[in-house]
C-alpha cells in the first residue's frame, strides 16, 4: 500500500525536476554561439551547492529598465570545490534573452545530470521498492 504513495511522490519529484530545469536547458541549447556580455541585467543573487550543484541565479534589470527579474536554475555535477565566477550573457539580437557563461559551459553536464537523476527516480528507486516488497 505504501509503495503507491512512494511512486506518487517519485512522480511529483520527477515532474518538478523536469518543470524547473528542462525549459531553460532547451533554450540554452537553442541559443548557440555568438552570445555577448549582458548590458541590461546584472546578477542580484547566485547560490550553488557542491557535488550535485543545484544553482539558483537571479538576474535583475538595471535601474531605468522595466524592472524584470529572471531566475536561472541549473543542476549539474560539480566535483571541483571553490568559488565559481558567473557572468551574464545575452543574445545580441534579443537582449531580453539572458543566460550565463556557467550555464553555457555546463550544458551537456546539465543534460546528463538531469537524465541520471530521472533514471534514478523512475528506474532504480521503483526497482528497489519492488525488490523490497518481494522479500
Amino acid at each position: 500500500m505504501w509503495a503507491g504513495a512512494v511512486y506518487a511522490i517519485l512522480a511529483v519529484c520527477g515532474a518538478g525536476l523536469i518543470w524547473i530545469y528542462v525549459p531553460l536547458m532547451v533554450r540554452d541549447f537553442a541559443l548557440g554561439e555568438g552570445l555577448t556580455g549582458a548590458t541590461r541585467f546584472h546578477i542580484a543573487e547566485a547560490k550553488c551547492r557542491q557535488v550535485i550543484a543545484f544553482c539558483h541565479i537571479k538576474a535583475v534589470e538595471f535601474p531605468g529598465g522595466e524592472g524584470h527579474e529572471i531566475a536561472l536554475d541549473y543542476v549539474f555535477i560539480d566535483l571541483l570545490p571553490g568559488d565559481r565566477s558567473v557572468r551574464l550573457l545575452e543574445k545580441p539580437s534579443n537582449p531580453a534573452v539572458v543566460t550565463t557563461d556557467l550555464g553555457q559551459r555546463t550544458l551537456w553536464n546539465r543534460a546528463l545530470t538531469l537524465a541520471a537523476l530521472l533514471v534514478f527516480l523512475f528506474y532504480y528507486v521503483p526497482r528497489m521498492i519492488r525488490r523490497g516488497l518481494r522479500e
